[in-house]
């Protein structure tokens, strides 16, 4: 009876240091869980700067979020973000599909620049759909997006020939709501889906709100995205 009970004390010990090492340690894995995801995914690197997660309430806080450029375009980065905020549903980080309530992004900046005939932009949307085409059932956790706010957004829009830059413009969009992006819309995305949805939608808004002042050229390579 008392090695059982020894047995028992020992599982039990043995249990609550994996929680221990777990929760002491969750900022720096799921930092490296989101980098590495969406650098094979969008097949261009990402880093995080700062990460921190909250398992009681499920908060999840994320600084200085950068997203490169394919190689051969002038800007180094494709996308950065200043602050990011997610609320997630915590229970469902133990299952298949995550629950995302909302999705809170502040100082966006986005660099899209059409190289006759590559496409940044599209490159990266291309390389996500590839992803999504070649993973396996279970490989990778799937979210339901809830709604997004995405506030203080700056869109730089350049032309490129030859390297030589022929037309450029930066657009701002003061804040993008969206919402309703339960299952019923999005169903169960792959977190490279999730910043393509995203983008996308900034993308969309950014075009409808500032065709006056998109210079043609640019217009028409938009339009062709």
């Amino acid at each position: 009876m008392n090695k059982i009970r020894s047995v028992i004390l020992l599982v039990v010990l043995a249990g609550l240091t994996f929680v221990i090492v777990f929760l002491l340690n969750i900022n720096t894995v799921l930092k490296t869980a989101i980098e590495q995801t969406l650098t094979r995914s969008l097949t261009v690197e990402t880093k995080i700067e700062k990460l921190a997660f909250n398992p009681l309430n499920g908060e999840l806080k994320i600084s200085g979020f950068e997203i490169s450029n394919p190689n051969g375009f002038s800007a180094p980065k494709f996308i950065q973000v200043q602050d990011f905020e997610i609320q997630i549903q915590p229970k469902t980080l133990l299952f298949d599909r995550v629950e995302i309530d909302k999705i809170q992004i502040k100082d966006i900046s986005i660099d899209i620049e059409q190289q006759l005939p590559r496409n940044n932009i599209q490159e990266i949307f291309t390389s996500a759909a590839a992803h999504k085409q070649n993973i396996q059932a279970g490989q990778e956790k799937k979210f339901n997006l809830h709604s997004a706010t995405i506030d203080n957004i700056a869109v730089n829009l350049k032309l490129v020939q030859f390297g030589i830059p022929l037309a450029s413009t930066v657009n701002s969009l003061p804040k993008v709501e969206l919402q309703n992006l339960n299952s019923e819309n999005y169903e169960a995305l792959l977190m490279s889906e999730v910043f393509t949805k995203l983008v996308g939608s900034t993308f969309k808004n950014m075009i409808e709100q500032n065709k006056a002042n998109i210079p043609k050229q640019i217009l028409d390579m938009l339009n062709r995205q």
